[in-house]
């Protein structure tokens, strides 16, 4: 591929590329909060230093070399099996006694195998750190990215080799480093705490918010955000930015999700990866990655609102309103509220059935609770209990307002003309919370009521009296 060293079995680097190599691990090592970051050559059975982080107190060198087979270094592991390797602390499992980087204190561990453009090993990049780090798929993630820079480059210099367009290529090489920035939809940035400014903005942030570079470095901070994400991030820097200025060390990253505006208008929302850092200049500073996470953010309200909703009546189920009961019942006793409870039954639904057809039923089953909701406060919450039978929780409604809310409905639903021209009327049973029960009397209390309008004749509001 390249001149080679006939004394170590590796490939010589042009020196451009191990400048750029070295630019990249300087900045993969500083941006994931490491202690050292190294790209590794391996040449017969060594493994050969390349590069070395600008880090201070790096137990490594640029030139040295070690015998990797047998080692017990994490970078052999890489090797053999040929995949990413994730180790957050070696000193809680045996399984890394052996290895040589605990005298040093590197007891965590994020790397990747790199290739030739054959596919054959050419070493790894990685970086360790000497606390217990855990690293987040966005960290990998961007560590991958720098792994797939190196193997870009690699590709280049195999086609220079091979006598390729040798200006053309050269241009490409010189834009490899870019595309770390350029072409992923994460963002990297830096913000400078004390003047609350971007110090850097990566060119993503087009991608993520339709923004130019300058744009966003003349942004403030306060404006990058909704205001309500706005108030939660000054309030997280500020009751975090002391320990920082204690310690001048930030053990962990943090992850948050906020949201942010487009330049069109749109909202959305974002995942944002965080650490304090100090600048050369002495200055407190946030290195942080963001993530468009909208896709995320609407399937996990999808399958919440799947999972607290009736998906035929689009009111709430019987776990979500189960709880909401719970709730209110612990607050009652906190701040001795009243709480009352509608049991309502459809009478004679199943004729409504075998007559009509279940579709028809469906459709009255969805007017009627439109009808309940267009009907009720929006404090009260309504739900589906099953089959034909419904269930309205009045929270702060003493007996008196349930019964007055009761007979309202009933009349709402007798005066109403359902889809084929069907009438039908409902009966009603309350209960009223009394200090000591639980949501099982409170339920309970409220079905016997049911049951005696029924047996009365139905079309009926009655109330549980113990």
């Amino acid at each position: 591929m390249n001149d080679f060293d006939a004394s170590t079995g590796c490939n010589l680097m042009h020196k451009d590329i191990l400048e750029k190599w070295q630019v990249s691990i300087d900045l993969v090592t500083q941006i994931l909060g490491a202690h050292v970051g190294l790209i590794m050559q391996l040449c017969g059975d060594r493994l050969y230093v390349h590069t070395v982080s600008n880090t201070s107190n790096s137990p490594y060198k640029v030139g040295e070399s070690e015998s990797i087979w047998g080692s017990g270094l994490y970078c052999e592991r890489v090797l053999s099996t040929n995949q990413m390797l994730i180790v957050e602390n070696a000193r809680i499992t045996t399984e890394w006694d052996h290895n040589p980087d605990l005298q040093f204190d590197l007891v965590s561990y994020l790397g990747f195998p790199i290739h030739y453009p054959d596919g054959s090993l050419f070493g790894t990049i990685c970086i360790l750190n000497n606390i217990e780090t855990r690293f987040s798929s966005v960290m990998s993630q961007l560590m991958e990215q720098f792994r797939n820079q190196i193997e870009s480059e690699l590709r280049i210099e195999d086609l220079l080799r091979k006598d390729a367009a040798r200006l053309e290529l050269m241009e490409i090489q010189n834009r490899l480093y870019e595309l770390i920035t350029f072409n992923t939809s994460d963002v990297i940035w830096v913000l400078n705490v004390m003047q609350k400014k971007f110090s850097y903005v990566s060119p993503s942030i087009f991608q993520l918010r339709g923004l130019t570079v300058e744009e966003a470095l003349s942004e403030p901070l306060e404006s990058s955000m909704t205001p309500e994400s706005a108030a939660k991030v000054n309030s997280m820097i500020a009751n975090s930015i002391g320990a920082f200025i204690k310690d001048k060390v930030q053990r962990a990253y943090t992850v948050n999700e906020i949201q942010q505006p487009r330049k069109d208008g749109q909202i959305i929302w974002v995942e944002v990866t965080t650490r304090y850092a100090m600048s050369e200049q002495g200055e407190i500073e946030i290195i942080g990655i963001s993530r468009n996470i909208e896709d995320r953010k609407k399937k996990e309200n999808e399958i919440e609102y799947l999972s607290t909703h009736d998906h035929l009546t689009k009111l709430y189920n019987r776990s979500y309103i189960e709880a909401e009961a719970e709730r209110e019942i612990s607050r009652a006793i906190r701040y001795q509220n009243a709480i009352s409870f509608l049991m309502i039954d459809i009478d004679l639904f199943k004729q409504i059935n075998d007559r009509h057809g279940h579709l028809i039923g469906d459709e009255v089953l969805q007017t009627l609770a439109t009808t309940f909701a267009l009907a009720l406060r929006k404090t009260d919450i309504c739900a589906r209990f099953g089959g034909e039978e419904f269930v309205i929780l009045l929270p702060e409604t003493r007996l008196e307002g349930a019964i007055g809310t009761a007979e309202k409905l009933r009349r709402t639903i007798e005066a109403t003309v359902f889809p084929n021209n069907i009438r039908l009327t409902i009966s009603i049973g309350i209960s009223e919370y009394k200090l000591g029960e639980t949501l099982d009397d409170l339920i309970r209390n409220a079905d016997k009521a049911l049951y005696t309008a029924k047996r009365k004749g139905r079309n009926q509001v009655i109330a549980y009296k113990s």
